[in-house]
């Protein structure tokens, strides 16, 4: 088992055009070219897109240092390596595209969750007990249609952003390393967090 707060972990951010992002499928397989000879292996990266400003930028976490790449559709503009350092008790601002589902009893499909609170309450039972969840907001939900292999589909993202107080640091460790929920090959799961502002006095 890895023990993820000994472990390096690296943080990139690609410039990608358009072109390079009209199946949202392409940006996972783009990534990978980062990792040259590693195709068969298990994938060493999360991301998340932004859907702003152009060019898109793509943040990447990987937990190998991916290759400088400067093609026509992408590029790396940076990389730096870090810890993950989450003391028990801190608080962190959070930010998420996740996938919220739920499964189908009857055929075990995952379905998409389309209410607000289903989607927090989702959030939540993933991060327990990792942390505890407050001010979380739902600030924007969109489906991506792909196609993989020839076959069209459908997955359905939503950018949640709030805040955090660590609980188990092994824990949650594990789970921002490791991502969380489904749909990670189209830019899911990655949890990215920064400290929390102190309160300005009134």
């Amino acid at each position: 088992m890895v023990d993820w707060t000994a472990e390096r972990l690296y943080l990139s951010v690609f410039e990608m055009n358009a072109r390079a992002t009209a199946n949202p499928y392409q940006v996972h397989r783009h990534l990978w070219r980062a990792f040259p000879g590693r195709r068969d292996a298990m994938r060493p990266f999360l991301f998340h897109v932004t859907r702003e400003g152009r060019p898109i930028r793509v943040v990447m976490q990987s937990t190998l240092p991916p290759e400088p790449v400067a093609e026509r559709d992408f590029r790396l503009s940076d990389r730096r390596a870090f810890h993950l350092n989450l003391p028990e008790g801190a608080v962190f601002a959070f930010r998420i595209t996740a996938n919220p589902t739920r499964r189908e009893s009857a055929t075990q499909r995952r379905l998409p969750l389309d209410e607000d609170a289903d989607r927090v309450a989702w959030l939540r039972r993933q991060l327990e007990p990792a942390a505890e969840l407050s001010r979380v907001a739902v600030r924007e939900a969109w489906r991506m249609c792909f196609e993989k292999g020839g076959r069209p589909g459908v997955v359905d993202a939503v950018l949640m952003t709030g805040t955090l107080q660590v609980r188990d640091t092994a824990a949650l460790v594990k789970k921002i390393a490791e991502g969380v929920g489904p749909a990670k090959a189209f830019g899911c799961g990655l949890l990215l967090l920064h400290p929390e502002s102190p309160a300005r006095p009134g």
